[in-house]
């Protein structure tokens, strides 16, 4: 349990910077979190709850271990991959306002469809002020993505059966047109919609981190008072 305090120290201080990997101790973290609690549950504490303090430290163990599990979580979702390089929002963002401009265009002169689509991407791209705020985008983001691609394809349809009869398409050519310019629409959408989930979990895993580090020092705290009080009565 106490080497579990290497891997903060590890990220903190410089002069540590030597003793390995980041991700390697990451892992030992890991591993470090479920064997401890595990081996104090079978061997120490017996799976028995025992006296109040022992109880207070144990609970608070369990508090640290259930924090930790769902640090992991948000940890990859945030990461391409568990110890790969980290996936940026707006790296999604940015393959998004592209295949957008692409999408403008393919269909010169529908400025409807174009000003929907930054409409959209400006709604969708604000940064919510709360974590809740945040957390009722990504919840609804998948609605409004719907709503959104709907009006849109309502648009092309227009837009492109205009086009087609300008230029003497065949409705073969039309309906390949229009199927072609679905499913740009669609990774775009899929783009928009998963930049948004994405900067939820970054949210999300910031504050954890804020929470994480005061649960372990209140279980270092009721660890020494449970010794102390063995020790003591």
């Amino acid at each position: 349990m106490l080497l579990l305090i290497l891997y903060p120290l590890r990220k903190r201080f410089r002069i540590l910077h030597g003793l390995g990997r980041v991700t390697s101790w990451f892992r030992i973290h890991m591993v470090l979190g479920i064997l401890g609690p595990t081996l104090i549950i079978i061997l120490h504490s017996n799976f028995k709850i025992g006296s109040l303090n022992s109880r207070l430290a144990l609970f608070t163990m369990l508090v640290v271990v259930a924090s930790g599990i769902v640090g992991r979580y948000l940890y990859s979702q945030v990461h391409k991959g568990l110890y790969g390089s980290r996936a940026e929002a707006r790296d999604i963002l940015a393959d998004a306002e592209a295949l957008r401009r692409q999408l403008g265009l393919d269909l010169a002169g529908s400025t409807s469809i174009f000003a929907g689509l930054e409409d959209f991407n400006t709604r969708v791209s604000e940064t919510p002020k709360s974590a809740m705020g945040g957390l009722w985008a990504a919840l609804t983001i998948g609605t409004r993505v719907r709503s959104a691609r709907r009006q849109m394809f309502r648009l092309t349809d227009k837009a492109l059966s205009a086009h087609a009869s300008q230029n003497g398409w065949s409705r073969r050519q039309k309906r390949e047109r229009l199927s072609i310019f679905r499913e740009h629409m669609r990774i775009y959408f899929a783009a928009v919609k998963k930049a948004q989930k994405l900067a939820l979990f970054e949210r999300l895993f910031a504050l954890w981190h804020v929470l994480h580090m005061p649960l372990f020092v209140l279980l270092v705290i009721t660890v020494v008072i449970h010794i102390f009080a063995v020790h003591l009565y």
